[in-house]
């Protein structure tokens, strides 16, 4: 099952079933992403989508200082980069068919996720941070 929102938040009601929904795909996403990067050795070789190079490019573009060696989450929850952040996910709306699942986001690239080193972010900014990652570590 997987939680929808209606597009219109006038319309959005807090329902505990979809929130519960969303965290119980957030984890499950989060489990298979850390299997996947304990599985490969070179993790530089590791593509999560087909468009890699251009979610790179278009993210470094857009926030050419971000730190993706530590997230800054209150940084990325301000209003303006809640702004930010979403017009650049806005932007695979019709490219990525899940672009704006909630997704958990790793705080610390060192660590895998855990209580203390993630936060629930849509999964665009999970890919444009991990896929800076994979490439800014093989530099």
């Amino acid at each position: 099952l997987r939680p929808t929102m209606d597009t219109n938040a006038e319309n959005y009601i807090n329902d505990q079933n979809v929130e519960t929904n969303w965290v119980m795909l957030a984890v499950k996403h989060a489990e298979t992403y850390d299997k996947l990067r304990a599985a490969i050795k070179d993790t530089s070789k590791l593509s999560l989508t087909k468009i890699d190079d251009s979610i790179y490019t278009h993210f470094r573009k857009e926030f050419p200082d971000f730190n993706v060696t530590e997230v800054d989450e209150e940084a990325m929850k301000t209003e303006a980069g809640k702004a930010k952040w979403r017009a650049f996910c806005n932007a695979y709306e019709n490219v990525l068919k899940e672009f704006n699942t909630g997704t958990l986001i790793r705080v610390k690239e060192s660590e895998p996720f855990g209580e203390t080193n993630s936060f629930l972010g849509v999964r665009m900014q999970f890919y444009a941070i991990e896929i800076a990652r994979i490439r800014e570590a093989s530099k």
